[in-house]
């Protein structure tokens, strides 16, 4: 599988969007226990901390690839 690969390690920060994601989604979910919150929103904000943890691991194994 891809974790069999090392892949958390190649893409550091992968695993911190993913804890931050879920937090999100999770306070987004008690939230809308209080006020109408669209599930678009709760997605597209779990999918945008993840896509930007990913970005970031690819620019930092860019700088650390280019310091070898």
């Amino acid at each position: 599988g891809v974790v069999g690969r090392d892949s958390l390690s190649e893409y550091r920060y992968w695993e911190d969007g993913a804890h931050w994601a879920i937090l999100a989604v999770a306070s987004l979910m008690f939230l809308s226990s209080i006020v109408e919150v669209p599930e678009v929103v709760t997605g597209l904000i779990g999918l945008i901390l993840i896509a930007l943890s990913f970005w970031s691991s690819l620019i930092a194994r860019r700088r650390d690839l280019a310091s070898r």
